[in-house]
């Protein structure tokens, strides 16, 4: 089941967050670390109505950010879909329970999310080191847009985008 996170969901938000933390640095990935995702961007997203859990048996197994706001650096991509979009952001699912297609459904979810609610397409942004990342954002329909860098990052980042309105372009 995936529904709306409450700030009293936060300790078992920020321990999916640590855990993927946690094993992405094991494999050599270092794009979060223990400062990020934190507790302050967690509430905060909690408080705008911009989180979401998937949820079995009363455990958080996932996590994912929907919302308008998109870095300044997509500023300069050719994006395919023009107006309302939605912006993926800090998908992660526990490494315990990943290849039970969590991400799919969390990604399934923000689809019909934006589409109920008239918005023409999703962006979102991955880390190009990312194999298993890259793989879950293709096989849900995101075609890649182009990459930006961060300056806070040594790799490079791939844009996606996923249409969900029938009538857009």
């Amino acid at each position: 089941m995936i529904a709306q996170a409450e700030e009293k969901d936060l300790i078992e938000i920020m321990f999916v967050y640590k855990a993927c933390v946690a094993d992405m640095n094991a494999s050599g990935l270092f794009n979060w670390n223990t400062a990020y995702p934190g507790q302050h961007d967690v509430l905060a997203d909690i408080r705008k109505g911009d989180l979401y859990l998937y949820r079995e048996h009363n455990a958080t197994l996932g996590v994912v950010c929907i919302n308008h706001e998109q870095p300044d650096e997509y500023g300069d991509l050719n994006w395919k879909y023009k107006g309302p979009f939605l912006v993926v952001h800090r998908l992660a699912v526990h490494p315990a329970f990943r290849n039970r297609d969590i991400g799919g459904k969390m990604m399934k979810f923000a689809h019909e999310l934006a589409r109920d609610k008239g918005y023409s397409a999703i962006r979102l942004d991955v880390i190009m080191v990312n194999p298993p990342a890259l793989k879950l954002y293709q096989k849900a329909g995101f075609e890649n847009v182009g990459t930006i860098h961060f300056a806070y990052q040594k790799h490079p980042f791939m844009c996606m985008e996923m249409k969900t309105a029938t009538d857009q372009k």
